[in-house]
C-alpha cells in the first residue's frame, strides 16, 4: 500500500467518513437491547440528582463527578431511555475515533490515521464500552485528546497555545471523570525529558506544558480538597494479580475485547503480542530516522506498556484500601493510543513490503470481528424488572409501600422504578426470626395502607427461611402474588379498601409504561385497555412476560388464551388465563402479569403476540424470538464409572446417574466433587434451582441447621436452565461442595434437591430409584465421614 499525499486528501476524507459510520453502526447496534446493569443504574441514580447532591455523593464515591454532571445534563436534554442515555457514550466513541486518526496522522502520516480509527472503530473493547451508561467512553477520548495534544506539543508544531489548551482541557476532564486516569498524566510526562533536551524551543516547550498542567491541576486539586475528607477507602478484599494473567488480559481486552475465557484466544494473543513487539521496534527504526518523532514514539510505547503494570499495581491488596480486581474496563482509558501505534506501524511495513499493511490491517480486523462474533449476542433485555415496576406502577396506591428485598441490585431496579421506594433490606444483614422482622414492618401499619414487597432473586441469601412473607402473610388482610421468571411481588393489604381481595388488582389510571390500546371486545361486558410488553425479543426457552388490563361491566369469569403466532397462523406457545369481573356499578378496570413459556425449540422469526377467546382473535404486537442452537448446551453421555441412580423429580426430571467420588474420608474445609446427569422427558417451563447438602447429627449454628456444607446453583452454573432442557439430552451437571472449616468429625449424608428458587418450593420426588429420599424431598447419594 503506498503513503496517501496531499492529490489524496478527497480519498482519505472519504474513506474517513466510511470508517466514522462503521464507527457508528458498530456503536449502535443492538444498543438498547443489552440490559441495564448494576454500575449503568448507579450512574443514572447518580444523574438524576441535582448537581449539589451529587458533588456530595460523588465526594464519597470511587469516582469523581465530571461524567455523572455530563450524563445529567445529557438526560435532560435526551430522556430516561436506555438507548437515549448510552447515546452520550457513542458519541464520545465517535469523537476518539476522529482523535485517533488525528493523532495516527501526526506520527504516521494520513495511511496510519486511518488505519488507527479503523482499529478503533472496529475493536471490541472501545465499541463495548461505548454501549454502556458510565464513565469509560468519555474517558477514553480524553485520554487520547491528551496524547494528540501532547503529540503535538512535543513535535514543536504550530499553534503551541492551542494545543496547550486542549492538553489542559483534557487532563482535568479525564481525572474530573477517572482517578485512574492519573495514569495518562504519568505517561505523557514520561515523554516529556526526552522532547526537552531535544526541542530547540525547550523553554517555551516547558512554559506551555508548565501551563496546561496548571490549568489542568487547579480544578482536580480543588476537587480533592473537597473529596479527600470523605472518599471511601474500603473495598472487598482481593487476592494479588498474578502478572501473567495481568498480561494475558490486556492482550486478551485490546486484540479480542474479551475478559474471560482467554485460553480460547491464545492464538489470537500470541499473534496480538508479536505484531506489538514488531510494531514498537519498526516505529522506534522510524523515530530513530526523523529525530522530532522521538517524543511521541515514547509517548505512545509508554501508553502501551503502562496499563498492564498500572492495572496490577492497583490491583495489589493494601490493607483496607480499595484493590479493584483487574478487568478490561481498565484498558480502555490508554486503548486508542495503543490502536495509535499499531496503525504507525502498520503504515510503515507497508512502505517497504508489499501488501504487509493489508495483511496486518486484515488480521487484527480478524481479530476484532471474532471479539464482535460473541459479544453481540450477549446483548439481551432483562425481563424481570421492567416487568415488576409496570405492575407496581399500575397497581400501587397512593399509600403504598415498597421494599426490594435485598439490595443487590438496587441500582438496576431504581433506573426502572424511577421514584424513591421507602426501604432495601441489606444483603449483608440476614432474617434470622419474626421478632426482626416485626421491627421492621410494624411502623407501616400506622402510615401505610400496604406494602408491596420485590423478592429479587438474592432475597434467599437474605432471608432464607422465608420470615418475611410468613410475618407479612399472617399480619395482612389479605396478599395478592406475581411471578416473574427470577423474582416474586406481593402486596400485603390491610384495612378496607386495599386488604380486600377484589381490590387489589384495580386501576385508577394507565401508566406510561404501559400501552394503551384502543378498545378490544373479547366478550359481552369484557373489553381490553392496555398491555405491558418490555421486551422486545425473547429468547427460546425464556419467558415474555406481558400485563394485560381489561375493564369489565359485569360478574363472570371469561378464559382467555395468551398467544405467539407466526405468519401462517401456527401457535408457537399459549398460555389460558382467565380475566374476571365482579359487578362494579361502573364498572371495573383491571391489570394482571401474565407469563409466556417460549420453548426451548422454537424457530426464530417474528411472532405477533395475540390474545384470543373462543371466538375472537386480536393481535397485539410483534416480537422477535432468538433461537436456541441445540449446541449452546452440549450433551453429555453417562460415563461407565457412574452410579447409577434412576431417580425422578416431578413429572419430567430424570438424575439418571452421578459420578461419586472414591474418596469417603475428607477433613474439614475440603471440597467434595460429585457430577450429576440429568435427562429431561419433555420440556420443562419452570427454572430449577440444584441443592446439594452435607447434613450431619450436630446442630450448625451458621446455618440454624444441620447442615455442614452446601452448594447451590442452577445446572452448570446457570449455563444450562432446566427451561432450555430438550426432551432426551443428558446434561452433565459438576459440583464442588465445600465443608466448612469448623465441621466436626462423624459420619455425614450428601443429599441433593431441586427447587424453585423464588417460592422456595422443593420439587416432589416421584420415584426414588436406586437410593433413599427424605421426607422433605431430598435425595440422599452417599455417606461420606469427616476425621478429626
Amino acid at each position: 500500500m503506498m503513503e496517501l499525499d496531499r492529490s489524496n486528501r478527497t480519498l482519505v476524507f472519504i474513506v474517513m467518513i466510511a470508517v466514522l459510520l462503521l464507527a457508528f453502526g458498530l456503536r449502535l447496534h443492538r444498543i438498547a437491547y443489552d440490559a441495564i446493569w448494576w454500575d449503568e443504574g448507579y450512574s443514572v441514580w447518580m444523574a438524576r440528582m441535582s448537581i449539589p447532591e451529587m458533588l456530595q455523593a460523588t465526594a464519597r464515591d470511587t469516582h469523581p463527578p465530571l461524567s455523572y454532571a455530563l450524563l445529567h445534563g445529557w438526560r435532560a436534554l435526551v430522556g430516561d431511555e436506555e438507548f437515549a442515555l448510552r447515546s452520550l457514550s457513542v458519541c464520545f466513541g465517535l469523537l476518539t475515533v476522529a482523535v485517533t486518526y488525528q493523532a495516527g496522522r501526526s506520527v504516521g502520516g494520513r495511511w496510519a490515521g486511518l488505519t488507527a480509527a479503523l482499529l478503533t472503530a472496529v475493536a471490541r473493547l472501545p465499541v463495548w464500552w461505548s454501549q454502556e451508561i458510565r464513565m469509560y467512553a468519555p474517558v477514553m477520548f480524553f485520554a487520547m485528546l491528551a496524547v494528540l495534544a501532547a503529540i503535538r506539543l512535543l513535535h514543536g508544531q504550530a499553534a503551541r497555545w492551542m494545543w496547550a489548551a486542549i492538553l489542559g482541557i483534557a487532563l482535568a476532564g479525564g481525572m474530573l471523570s477517572l482517578y485512574l486516569f492519573a495514569g495518562v498524566l504519568v505517561a505523557i510526562n514520561l515523554a516529556f525529558p526526552l522532547a526537552f533536551f531535544t526541542s530547540q524551543d525547550r523553554w517555551k516547550l516547558t512554559v506551555a506544558w508548565a501551563v496546561a498542567h496548571v490549568g489542568a491541576l487547579i480544578p482536580v486539586v480543588i476537587w480533592l480538597a473537597y473529596a479527600l475528607p470523605t472518599i471511601p477507602s474500603w473495598g472487598d478484599p482481593q487476592p494479588a494479580a498474578d502478572p501473567w494473567f495481568v498480561i494475558q488480559l490486556f492482550l486478551s481486552s485490546i486484540f479480542v475485547g474479551q475478559g474471560t475465557s482467554i485460553d480460547r484466544y491464545m492464538p489470537a494473543l500470541i499473534v496480538g503480542a508479536l505484531l506489538l513487539l514488531g510494531g514498537l521496534g519498526l516505529s522506534f527504526w522510524h523515530s530513530h530516522q526523523h529525530p522530532q518523532r522521538r517524543a511521541a514514539w515514547l509517548l505512545l510505547a509508554i501508553c502501551t506498556v503502562l496499563p498492564p503494570i498500572l492495572v496490577y499495581l492497583i490491583a495489589l491488596p493494601r490493607g483496607e484500601a480499595y484493590n479493584p480486581s483487574p478487568a478490561p474496563r481498565y484498558f480502555v482509558l490508554l486503548a486508542a493510543p495503543l490502536y495509535v501505534l499499531l496503525g504507525w506501524s502498520i503504515a510503515l511495513a507497508s512502505r517497504h513490503w508489499r501488501h504487509a499493511g493489508s495483511l496486518l490491517t486484515g488480521l487484527l480486523l480478524l481479530f476484532s470481528g471474532w471479539g464482535l462474533a460473541s459479544y453481540y449476542p450477549g446483548l439481551r433485555s432483562a425481563e424481570d424488572y421492567p416487568a415488576v415496576v409496570a405492575t407496581i406502577h399500575t397497581l400501587r396506591g397512593p399509600n403504598d409501600a415498597v421494599v426490594l428485598n435485598n439490595d443487590t441490585d438496587w441500582p438496576i431496579f431504581a433506573y426502572y422504578y424511577g421514584d424513591d421506594f421507602d426501604r432495601q433490606l441489606s444483603k449483608t444483614r440476614r432474617i434470622w426470626d419474626e421478632a426482626y422482622v416485626e421491627g421492621l414492618f410494624a411502623d407501616y401499619y400506622e402510615t401505610h395502607e400496604g406494602v408491596w414487597l420485590v423478592q429479587t432473586q438474592y432475597a434467599p441469601q437474605t432471608d432464607p427461611d422465608n420470615i418475611i412473607d410468613r410475618w407479612m402473610t399472617r399480619e395482612s388482610w389479605d396478599q395478592r402474588r406475581f411471578t416473574f421468571p427470577n423474582s416474586q411481588l406481593i402486596f400485603y393489604g390491610w384495612g378496607n379498601p386495599r386488604g380486600l381481595t377484589p381490590q387489589m388488582d384495580l386501576v385508577d389510571e394507565w401508566p406510561a409504561n404501559v400501552s394503551e390500546v384502543s378498545p378490544i371486545e373479547l366478550a359481552d361486558g369484557l373489553t381490553l385497555q392496555a398491555f405491558s410488553q418490555p421486551m422486545p425479543e425473547v429468547m427460546a426457552g425464556d419467558f415474555l412476560t406481558v400485563g394485560l388490563g381489561w375493564h369489565a361491566n359485569a360478574i363472570g369469569e371469561w378464559p382467555v388464551r395468551l398467544q405467539l403466532v407466526d405468519r401462517q397462523g401456527v401457535i408457537l406457545s399459549e398460555l389460558p388465563f382467565t380475566m374476571v369481573g365482579t359487578g362494579s356499578p361502573n364498572g371495573e378496570t383491571r391489570y394482571q402479569p401474565i407469563e409466556l413459556f417460549v420453548p426451548p425449540d422454537a424457530p426464530g422469526g417474528r411472532f405477533r403476540l395475540a390474545i384470543a377467546t373462543d371466538d375472537t382473535w386480536h393481535a397485539l404486537d410483534s416480537l422477535s424470538v432468538l433461537p436456541r442452537r441445540s449446541g449452546n448446551i452440549a450433551s453429555a453421555s453417562v460415563p461407565p464409572s457412574a452410579t447409577q441412580i434412576g431417580a425422578t423429580f416431578g413429572d419430567a426430571i430424570s438424575l439418571l446417574a452421578v459420578e461419586l467420588p472414591e474418596q469417603r474420608s475428607y477433613q474439614p474445609g475440603d471440597q467434595i466433587p460429585l457430577t450429576l446427569y440429568w435427562q429431561a422427558e419433555t420440556v420443562i417451563p419452570e427454572r430449577y434451582k440444584v441443592f446439594t447438602h452435607v447434613v450431619g447429627s450436630e446442630y450448625n449454628r451458621e446455618t440454624d441447621s444441620t447442615i455442614w456444607g452446601q452448594f447451590d446453583q442452577e445446572p452448570q452454573g446457570g449455563g444450562a436452565l432446566t427451561s432450555t432442557w430438550r426432551a432426551g439430552q443428558v446434561i452433565a451437571d459438576a459440583y464442588l461442595i465445600p465443608l466448612q472449616s469448623d465441621a466436626p468429625s462423624g459420619v455425614y449424608r450428601v443429599q441433593m434437591g431441586l427447587y424453585l428458587p423464588i417460592e422456595r418450593v422443593r420439587l416432589p420426588i416421584r420415584d426414588v430409584g436406586q437410593v433413599q429420599a427424605t421426607p422433605d424431598h431430598a435425595l440422599i447419594l452417599f455417606e461420606i465421614e469427616i476425621a478429626p
